[in-house]
């Protein structure tokens, strides 16, 4: 129903594949079915970053899809990362993406950069 009511955006997909990476061990949920939903929300985090590059909301769900997919390099995963940090966004919404992170870190079956990605933005997590 989130994509009905949201069809551009790549959050609610992405809060779907969190889920599914977190609960990969119970029935309902599977790593599978959550890179399912983090490609989808890549795809719509990419399109919606071309009409409007300025949108750090978006560079977190690309940013988070990237980790969860495993199919990005460090040196991808930290060009967005520093992408989005030029547009300096508060500490508050770096928090969020930090908590998206911390859910993938908890799954199962972590993806191999997540943990790197957490311990790069924890300096600018821990500022005043």
């Amino acid at each position: 129903h989130c994509m009905e009511v949201t069809p551009f955006s790549s959050y609610p997909l992405n809060n779907l594949g969190l889920l599914h990476f977190e609960y990969a061990e119970d029935s309902f949920a599977s790593t599978a079915q959550g890179k399912a939903y983090f490609e989808q929300s890549r795809r719509k985090a990419q399109y919606m970053l071309s009409a409007n590059a300025v949108d750090y909301w978006r560079l977190f769900d690309l940013i988070t899809a990237d980790i969860a997919l495993d199919d990005r390099t460090w040196e991808e995963v930290q060009e967005s990362i520093n992408q989005m940090m030029d547009y300096q966004p508060v500490r508050a919404d770096l928090e969020k993406l930090y908590g998206g992170l911390e859910r993938l870190s908890r799954s199962p079956y972590p993806p191999k950069l997540v943990q790197q990605a957490m311990d790069y933005l924890q300096p600018h997590i821990a500022q005043p």
